[in-house]
């Protein structure tokens, strides 16, 4: 039997850009919301949903940072929707070699034992092939072990450079790559030390699109445990800075150099309160 409702929300959300998990979950709220509430108009309801919708269609997308990383850490799906960070805009920044980047910290789950933040970035990486002049190699760190080092690739064009270097290194070839990427850490303060500090994370990683990356980063008790002061606390301050990383890769016969220069462009400090939500242990370790 045809449902005439279900039929409504189906059109009224095809030109959304939403997964088909998210339009499910919605459809399926305002069908429990239909049924508590018989003498509501299925109209509005329908109206109420688009609202929602389409005033959240950011809010859309950051839910599905989460929820399409929950295949690595099945958590993620418990706080989808609470960890959304509504009110946190965007954050620009400028460099002459790539031009504006946007910054997005879209997610934050905090419990007293798990940290877990999710952001992406936007127009991440440039890249260019590299040979540099002796002197410029007498500035770069020669690797001492057999790491074979790279950068975030954001571009089909980024990954051809970085599989050119790494398939040198292997073959003990001349090859080079320079670039500039926006890099950022979360920090958050450590009494012992009195400063701050980033504590042994995981993360994951996936380009969403091109040129857009996205990552989830994950602080809990099975790779580094948060100091005993935040078990307890109602919320947890992290600082954010925002670097332009320069980056400078060279292979020739005599070994592997590198070079990395950070510069500071912005900081952003975010409070992130208490979730009522506190998520199991996890058998993932990384």
């Amino acid at each position: 039997m045809t449902d005439p409702f279900k039929e409504k929300a189906d059109s009224a959300l095809s030109s959304l850009h939403l997964s088909d998990w998210e339009k499910h979950r919605l459809f399926t709220n305002t069908m429990e919301e239909q049924n508590m509430k018989k003498k509501m108009p299925a109209v509005l309801i329908i109206a109420i949903a688009l609202i929602l919708a389409l005033g959240g269609v950011t809010v859309a997308e950051k839910i599905n940072l989460f929820t399409s990383f929950s295949n690595f850490d099945e958590r993620l799906i418990e706080v989808s929707y609470s960890s959304v960070l509504n009110d946190l805009e965007p954050i620009t920044v400028e460099t002459p070699e790539l031009g504006t980047s946007v910054v997005t910290i879209t997610n934050a789950h905090f419990d007293g034992e798990n940290l877990i933040l999710g952001y992406s970035v936007e127009n991440r990486t440039f890249a260019e092939n590299f040979t540099p002049t002796e002197e410029e190699i007498s500035t770069m760190r020669k690797v001492e072990n057999d790491a074979v080092y790279g950068f975030m690739n954001a571009s089909h064009a980024q990954d051809e450079l970085s599989d050119a270097y790494h398939r040198a290194v292997r073959l003990g070839l001349s090859r080079g790559v320079r670039g500039v990427s926006i890099s950022t850490e979360f920090l958050i303060f450590d009494e012992q030390k009195n400063e701050l500090s980033a504590p042994l994370c995981y993360e994951f990683n996936n380009r969403d699109a091109e040129n857009v990356t996205s990552h989830v980063r994950v602080h809990g008790p099975n790779y580094d445990p948060l100091p005993e002061k935040f078990r307890n606390a109602d919320s947890i301050t992290v600082e954010v800075p925002i670097y332009k990383t320069s980056f400078a890769l060279w292979n020739d016969s005599t070994g592997q150099y590198v070079k990395w220069n950070h510069e500071l462009l912005k900081t952003l400090t975010l409070t992130i309160p208490r979730s009522e939500t506190v998520l199991p242990a996890t058998d993932f370790h990384p």
